[in-house]
């Protein structure tokens, strides 16, 4: 079976401009080669490069938000997809994910028909789901697919974010409409991008948690579609209520079948 790579962008921004000309030998509390490697961190961040150790001197150097900002818009490669996968023919699939480990955008090209229920579900948990879990109140809480198990998204770690139950079954209605599409010989193109909250200090695992969802899938014949949503907080487990706890409209239907994985 063969395999195709994924183009994943790097950016840098000012931010790590300003910081490699603030940075000194007094900056340095390490010595002459912890300048040097700081210095390659900033120049050319990567995970190799992005030690705790740099990352705790870049904090110290130019703030908690700059090397943020930096770890969200540096990528890193993701793995392999196979073009063919149960019967549907995936063409440029891609995936951009941050030094954090957050997946920031997916995409991809399918054709063929939708697979069945429950095909490609959660054998993974995405980045940062464990320290979110310990800190906030996850019961209402699935791991939710930002490409459609049905339509070719693997149920790993990259394709997966914690998302509200009743938020995964809003989204569920929109990937409907593109399983019926690819079922009637549409060829579709779908993206997800996301973003995330961005609390004040690295140590935070709300860095994980998303803060926007948004699909856009278009056909080659003509019908397209696109669903957004924003993601409240989720309720810490140390207070007995918060006003940003993931809540579900009051006119939601509570009767709905419960999708726990998707």
């Amino acid at each position: 079976m063969s395999t195709h790579d994924h183009s994943v962008k790097t950016s840098a921004d000012s931010d790590t401009k300003q910081a490699s000309q603030e940075i000194s030998f007094q900056d340095d509390i390490t010595g002459l080669s912890g300048f040097y490697g700081l210095r390659r961190a900033i120049q050319k961040p990567s995970k190799e490069t992005l030690t705790s150790g740099a990352v705790l001197q870049l904090q110290r150097t130019i703030g908690n938000q700059a090397v943020i900002k930096m770890l969200s818009q540096t990528g890193k490669p993701t793995i392999q997809r196979a073009p063919n996968r149960n019967g549907l023919n995936i063409y440029d699939d891609n995936s951009e994910i941050d030094l954090l480990g957050r997946t920031t955008r997916v995409t991809a090209t399918i054709e063929g028909p939708a697979l069945p229920l429950g095909a490609n579900s959660p054998e993974e948990f995405p980045a940062g789901w464990d320290e979110l879990s310990r800190e906030y109140d996850f019961t209402d809480h699935v791991r939710a697919h930002l490409w459609n198990g049905r339509c070719g998204g693997l149920g790993v770690a990259w394709n997966l974010i914690p998302l509200p139950n009743y938020l995964n079954q809003a989204m569920g209605e929109e990937e409907a409409i593109i399983q019926e599409a690819l079922t009637y010989g549409h060829t579709i193109t779908l993206e997800t991008t996301i973003q995330y909250h961005n609390p004040p200090t690295l140590d935070s695992p709300l860095h994980y948690y998303p803060s926007k969802v948004r699909l856009e899938w278009s056909s080659n014949n003509d019908p397209e579609g696109e669903w957004e949503t924003d993601v409240p907080l989720p309720r810490r487990l140390d207070t007995s209520y918060d006003d940003n706890i993931s809540q579900a409209p009051d006119d939601w239907n509570d009767e709905m079948e419960v999708q726990w994985d998707d």
